[in-house]
């Protein structure tokens, strides 16, 4: 089950694609934003889990 908080209307997602020459974790960043507000907890994560899949 998601955890809900209501502070916006957007969707950050991070990625972690490995590590740079430097040795350092490199973290890619992608935001969605203009969500629904009526949209559920549980609606976002499950298109969170299909985009982060893909």
């Amino acid at each position: 089950m998601a955890t809900e908080i209501k502070n916006g209307s957007s969707l950050k997602l991070q990625f972690n694609r490995g590590l740079g020459t430097n040795g350092k974790v490199i973290i890619k960043s992608k935001t969605f934003s203009n969500l629904k507000e009526d949209a559920s907890a549980d609606d976002v994560l499950a298109v969170a889990t299909a985009i982060s899949n893909l």
